[in-house]
């Protein structure tokens, strides 16, 4: 028989967790690949405040990061922080990993989060009301999510208990 409860949605707060972990993580793989294809040239251009001249770090710092996390989405369901957290991107419709179609629109999506802080006080309260938006919907959907029809859910802990042997 099958029940009709609904997944156990992820908080803001184990979301907003899981970002900062891939976050931290993302900037150090792209800063590590920067330092070893341009030396530590690049950063010092610009702690100058001088332009980088040249499509490669750009690439490393965006596209890449752009590549991996719409590849983890759409294979594994789960950037490196969700899977830390045990959190899973999912089909809102068909509770399996979204489609290559829905992931992109999802990372493209996320852009509609920071095109407000630009613009100050604003800014700010645009956010605010997208957080609010997100957290008081039953599905907990971002804007994001809503835009790629995709639902984030926590995963329930593994038993660690050992079950004692059989004689």
């Amino acid at each position: 028989m099958m029940s009709n409860a609904s997944p156990p949605y992820a908080t803001l707060l184990q979301r907003s967790s899981a970002f900062m972990i891939d976050l931290i993580l993302f900037t150090l793989a792209t800063e590590l690949m920067v330092r070893m294809v341009y030396g530590s040239q690049v950063l010092e251009e610009l702690l100058q405040g001088n332009r980088v001249v040249g499509p490669g770090p750009f690439v490393i710092w965006n596209v890449l990061p752009a590549i991996a996390v719409i590849f983890c989405w759409s294979l594994v369901g789960a950037t490196p922080g969700k899977k830390i957290l045990r959190l899973k991107v999912l089909c809102k419709k068909r509770l399996a990993f979204p489609t290559s179609a829905q992931s992109v629109m999802r990372y493209l999506s996320y852009y509609l989060w920071f095109l407000p802080l630009g613009i100050g006080f604003l800014g700010h309260i645009v956010v605010g009301f997208l957080i609010v938006l997100g957290v008081s919907n039953k599905d907990r959907q971002l804007v994001h999510d809503r835009i790629a029809g995709t639902i984030v859910v926590r995963l329930a802990k593994k038993n660690t208990q050992r079950e004692k042997p059989k004689l």
